[in-house]
């Protein structure tokens, strides 16, 4: 009940949106709309949050960028503080992930409501997904290499927290000191 969120997107819309969603909670949520690649200084401030939580924007970062965030972002956390990351990895070896992504398309075809032209087929189906990640500059990284570089920039006990296909939930506590 003490709690306060700070919540920061890019997009107007999800900030509506979380505004909307919490609107119960108002006073006690600050929206900033921002890019992660230049977060504020409310955001950042050295010491400030007792967790942060990212969810399905860190895969539109390449290696060096997501590095710089992850730096910051764990700069602003307290000692003994979590970060917390929901997103998308890809597989190591290309077979894999091949096998992956058919899993992946034919379960959203599956899934898909008989009207939606977008998901009536395979082929349609990893249209649109491929069309949506080129269009989003996805570029996801294997499971390996975002816990390198969750650990390196100051996450050093990071581990799987949960994963299904290509979605997993990493992190862990900032050290003492």
């Amino acid at each position: 009940p003490r709690a306060s969120l700070v919540a920061v997107d890019g997009a107007a819309a999800m900030l509506d949106l979380a505004g909307t969603r919490l609107a119960g909670h108002a006073r006690r949520v600050t929206r900033i709309e921002a890019d992660f690649r230049s977060l504020p200084a409310e955001a950042t401030s050295p010491g400030s949050f007792d967790l942060v939580v990212s969810a399905y924007a860190l895969h539109h970062l390449d290696a060096d960028e997501k590095h710089a965030v992850l730096q910051k972002v764990i700069a602003a956390l307290k000692p003994c503080g979590w970060f917390v990351n929901a997103d998308i990895v890809t597989a190591a070896d290309p077979d894999i992930e091949r096998r992956i992504q058919d899993i992946r398309v034919r379960s959203v075809t599956a899934r898909a409501p008989d009207a939606d032209e977008r998901f009536r087929t395979i082929a349609a189906t990893r249209a649109y997904l491929d069309a949506l990640e080129a269009q989003e500059h996805d570029q996801p990284l294997t499971l390996d290499a975002d816990l390198r570089l969750l650990r390196a920039a100051g996450i050093p006990a990071a581990e799987v927290i949960w994963r299904q296909y290509r979605e997993v939930v990493i992190g862990g506590p900032k050290p003492v000191g």
